[in-house]
C-alpha cells in the first residue's frame, strides 16, 4: 500500500517496541517503477528514544523535498523531478531484557556443594556462571563449591548467570545479559546439651552408664540399679554433634526427650 507525501507539510512515521534500543531507517527515493527502480540508498539514518520511551519518530518531509525539482513546463502527474517514490526499510533494534525468574534451582548445601540453576522453560540460553566469592574455583573435572558452613547461621551465597542473548537483539552475539540469583547456606546445627532417660528393666541385673556430662563436662561413670530410671544431662561430642550416653546391661536403654539441659543429679 503506498502513501502520499506531501513535503511542505511534516510527514512522521513512528516506531514502537518494547525495550526499544534505536531504529535504523534506510531512505531510497527514486522515479520509475516501484520498488524494481529504487536504486542506492538516499539517507540511512538511526535514532534512539529518549530515556523513559519505547518509540521514535522521523519526519521525512524535509528529506524528501531535497531529491524534489519541479519543472512548469510539464505536467505535474507526469513530472519525474516533482513526484518521487519513497522506500523505506527498517530495523528496530530492541534490548534483550532476561526473564530472571525463569533461572531457577541454585542452591547452596551446608557442606558447600553447589546446585547450579537452568531455564526451568529451556528457552534462554544460559553462557556460564559467577560465583560470587566462591572458596574452591574448581578445575575442569571438579566443579568449584564453598567451604562448610558451620557458623550456626544462613550464608547468603550469590551467582551471576550470563545468558546468550537471542538473534535479533542488541548485541547479540557480542554480550550476555545478567540475572544476579541469591541463596542461603544452612549452617551446621549448633550442638547443645540433651537429655536423655536411662532405664533399666531388669529386676535381676545392674546396668552401666558413662557419659560426659553438662556441668562441668566431668566424666560420668555410674552403675544403675535394677528396675530403675533416671534422667541425664550428656555434653555435646562437638560443636556440631550431640553427645550420647554408652550403656551397658541386657535390660538397660535410653531415649532422646529431645530437651535442652545444663544439669542433672549425677553431676
Amino acid at each position: 500500500m503506498s502513501t502520499k507525501i506531501n513535503v511542505r507539510s511534516p510527514f512522521f512515521r513512528k516506531y514502537t517496541a518494547t525495550n526499544l534500543r534505536f531504529v535504523e531507517l534506510s531512505i531510497y527515493i527514486y522515479s520509475g517503477t516501484k520498488t524494481t527502480d529504487k536504486g542506492t540508498v538516499k539517507y540511512k539514518l538511526r535514532k534512539y528514544p529518549l530515556s523513559g520511551n519505547n518509540y521514535v519518530t522521523f519526519n521525512l518531509a524535509d528529506i524528501v523535498r531535497d531529491y524534489l525539482k519541479p519543472n512548469v513546463t510539464t505536467p505535474l502527474n507526469s513530472n519525474i523531478d516533482y513526484v518521487k517514490w519513497v522506500q523505506l526499510e527498517d530495523t528496530i533494534i530492541s534490548d534483550f531484557v532476561p526473564d530472571c525468574t525463569d533461572i531457577t534451582g541454585f542452591a547452596v548445601a551446608q557442606d558447600g556443594t553447589i546446585t547450579k540453576p537452568t531455564s526451568s522453560s529451556g528457552t534462554q540460553d544460559i553462557n556460564s556462571f559467577n560465583f560470587v566469592d566462591v572458596d574452591n574455583f574448581g578445575s575442569e573435572t571438579t566443579p568449584p563449591s564453598y567451604n562448610a558452613n558451620t557458623t550456626g547461621s544462613p550464608i547468603t551465597r550469590t551467582v551471576r548467570v550470563n545468558i546468550n542473548i537471542p538473534s535479533g537483539f542488541y548485541e547479540s552475539g557480542n554480550n550476555n545479559a545478567l540475572c544476579v540469583l541469591t541463596a542461603d547456606q544452612p549452617s551446621a546445627a549448633t550442638a547443645y546439651c540433651k537429655t536423655y532417660r536411662v532405664t533399666n528393666s531388669s529386676s535381676t541385673e545392674t546396668g552401666s552408664l558413662s557419659y560426659t556430662s553438662c556441668d562441668g563436662q566431668q566424666s560420668i561413670a555410674y552403675t544403675i540399679p535394677t528396675s530403675s530410671t533416671i534422667d541425664i544431662c550428656v555434653y555435646p561430642a562437638d560443636p556440631y554433634t550431640f553427645g550420647v550416653p554408652t550403656i551397658s546391661g541386657s535390660g538397660v536403654s535410653y531415649i532422646d526427650l529431645n530437651q535442652a539441659c545444663t544439669t542433672d543429679t549425677l553431676s
